[in-house]
């Protein structure tokens, strides 16, 4: 039996590298766009305002937070399912799914739009600013207004985007994404620099490139060879839009600690060192921007390729794209990485804090920063992995320690080391969710997992080409223990193998252990004329025979007493009978006298006083215990 090697699978899987880099280039320039778009505001605001401008652009983050974390859940949630319904051939139920999604994302953002333009004072105290602020307070409010009446602009280019990757406009989608970012910039810079609009200039900006990368998706919602319409929500299209709302928060989710953070980094960060922190706190924020959206738009290219495959069952298709995503990600958010750990005072120059006071804090938090940027990589191309798999718990897990389970604990624990290493906070939260997931992962999957496999019974017969052979069948390093076939293993090692008279395998916690019987040596000698047959070595009855050459003298059900000839090596051809070696194999169930002593007195331990009671976490098949003297707290 042929079996290909990783590497002839990885040669032979062509297509999927040439479809990666199809979606990979298009998501890269996209994500450039976005995060150039979103460091574009700070950028320009704060080379006009200084301070307090990027103060008031970092206090009014938590509000974009919220729309990120309902425009990408409803986007990647809906994307995902459309595109496994049209792998599937069911073109008609993606579509209405299509139309559920939109809907549901022009009520929430014309919702979100009316509260926050009603109530915009009492939102503007609980961002943190009061109009006691004095400039502060004005261009916070100036650029606030703007952002929340353009919500409904915001969900739909996210929505748009999402679903016209998973619909073969990859292309549009990148430049619809890539122009409409480069109109924010240049508005950006007339606007505010020119027309020195201050933050209500750059948030009209914003809007406007909004505005424009709508345009440009329009004409992928026409035409014939486009599955995509526009069609009011038919039938009970809400429940369906809910699930796939429910499906991308696993990973959108993020977005919603992230506004808790900055809620409350905020408000420390004021403590600590004032405006000058706060501003160095919002060009990190703006810094990220830059190196993550590589990340993410890498994950958004892996994500149609995941879920077709996935509808598929081509599962090695899936770890190709999966080895191509991450080579690609770590390669390009690396080189990113690298830059602003070397020449940190570039993005001061940029931000516009090069040669004030904040400069010497930007360059050391920027270097701490960039340390702990190459974990979050990783951390987004997992989530994204899981979530286009559509396993939406291990991304949950995993948003969720790096954006809230960790991240505000450790606000505060690194707040108490003080300004300067404050910053180790990225860092810490970064590498420790990875750590505490990959733990968590492993103590789950241990158990089912094959780590050993051990060869007994064998002594002419290499235990490599036993192991070869198995391997083959799936039960090698890293298998699961569910999918070990004992008769499956059996025939391919008789088959492949036969010095082996018999095999069978058992699994024992973690180790498979291989137990074989190899043939008598004279058995293997096949001499011309010899006439043989198979008798029964002891009483019992039969329960199958398999003859493969000869003729049964028993069958299923029969009682036989040892000696008794089962298989004979005679078969009657009609005028002539045919003598040779009788083979086959013949199962009965006999019996066996043990002799045993055993105790005349049995004592048992029966309970006295009070019980005690014991807490313990389950994980799987494991149970940790929790109480006084386990250690664990």
């Amino acid at each position: 039996m042929r079996t290909m090697s990783p590497a002839a699978h990885r040669t032979a899987d062509r297509f999927t590298a040439r479809m990666f880099r199809g979606l990979w280039v298009p998501a890269m320039l996209s994500s450039l766009g976005w995060a150039l778009s979103d460091m574009a505001d700070a950028v320009v605001v704060g080379q006009r305002l200084g301070a307090v401008g990027l103060a008031a652009i970092g206090l009014i983050l938590p509000v974009y937070m919220i729309n990120c974390m309902f425009a990408h859940g409803l986007g990647l949630g809906g994307s995902v399912r459309y595109s496994r319904l049209l792998s599937q051939g069911k073109t008609q139920e993606a579509a209405d799914s299509f139309h559920g999604v939109l809907a549901l994302a022009l009520l929430f953002s014309v919702t979100t739009a009316v509260l926050g333009s009603v109530f915009m004072d009492p939102l503007l105290a609980l961002l943190g600013t009061r109009s006691t602020d004095g400039a502060l307070y004005a261009a916070t409010r100036d650029y606030l207004q703007i952002l929340v009446a353009a919500t409904p602009l915001f969900y739909l280019s996210n929505v748009f985007n999402y679903y016209l990757r998973n619909d073969g406009s990859q292309r549009r989608a990148g430049a619809g994404s890539v122009i409409g970012n480069l109109c924010d910039i240049a508005l950006n810079i007339t606007l505010v620099l020119a027309l020195d609009m201050g933050t209500r200039g750059a948030a009209l900006s914003t809007a406007l490139g909004q505005i424009i990368t709508i345009a440009i998706y329009l004409p992928g919602f026409f035409g014939q060879k486009h599955t995509l319409r526009f069609a009011l929500p038919c039938g009970h299209w809400l429940t369906p839009a809910l699930s796939a709302l429910k499906a991308g928060m696993a990973t959108s989710v993020q977005y919603l600690y992230q506004m808790i953070f900055f809620l409350v980094c905020n408000n420390l960060l004021i403590r600590l060192g004032g405006e000058t922190a706060v501003a160095v706190f919002d060009v990190i924020q703006n810094t990220s921007y830059l190196i993550l959206y590589l990340f993410e738009g890498t994950g958004r290219a892996m994500q149609p390729i995941l879920s077709t495959y996935q509808g598929e069952h081509n599962r090695q298709g899936m770890r190709n794209t999966v080895r191509l995503g991450f080579t690609a990600g770590l390669t390009v958010g690396g080189a990113l990485i690298v830059l602003v750990e070397l020449w940190p005072a570039g993005m001061c120059l940029l931000f516009g804090i090069a040669g004030s006071a904040s400069e010497a804090l930007a360059c050391t938090a920027l270097r701490l920063y960039g340390a702990g940027a190459l974990f979050a990589g990783i951390n987004i191309l997992l989530c994204n992995y899981y979530q286009a798999c559509e396993n939406e718990k291990p991304s949950f897990l995993l948003e969720t320690l790096r954006g809230a389970v960790l991240l505000i604990p450790l606000t505060f624990v690194c707040y108490a080391f003080g300004l300067q290493r404050f910053w180790l906070l990225f860092l810490l939260t970064e590498a420790g969710s990875l750590a505490v997931f990959l733990l968590l992962g492993l103590t789950w999957l241990l158990p089912s997992r094959v780590l050993f496999v051990e060869v007994e019974g064998n002594s002419r017969v290499e235990s490599r080409a036993i192991l070869e052979q198995a391997s083959q069948c799936g039960i090698g390093f890293w298998d699961s223990r569910r999918g070990v076939r004992s008769e499956k293993t059996k025939n391919a090692l008789l088959e492949a193998l036969p010095e082996l008279q018999w095999a069978g395998v058992n699994t024992r916690g973690c180790v498979a252990v291989i137990s074989v019987r190899e043939r008598p040596e004279e058995a293997q000698v096949d001499r011309p004329g010899t006439v043989s047959a198979v008798t029964a070595v002891r009483d019992g009855i039969i329960e199958s025979v398999t003859v493969t050459n000869g003729t049964a003298l028993c069958r299923p059900g029969q009682a036989v007493r040892a000696g008794e000839t089962l298989i004979s090596g005679y078969t009657d051809c009609g005028r002539t009978i045919r003598a040779g070696r009788a083979e086959g194999e013949v199962y009965a169930l006999t019996e066996r006298i043990l002799t045993v002593r055993a105790a005349e007195n049995v004592l048992h331990l029966e309970p006295e006083g009070a019980g005690k009671q014991k807490i313990f976490l389950r994980i799987g098949k494991n149970r940790i215990k929790i109480y006084e003297s386990s250690g664990i707290f």
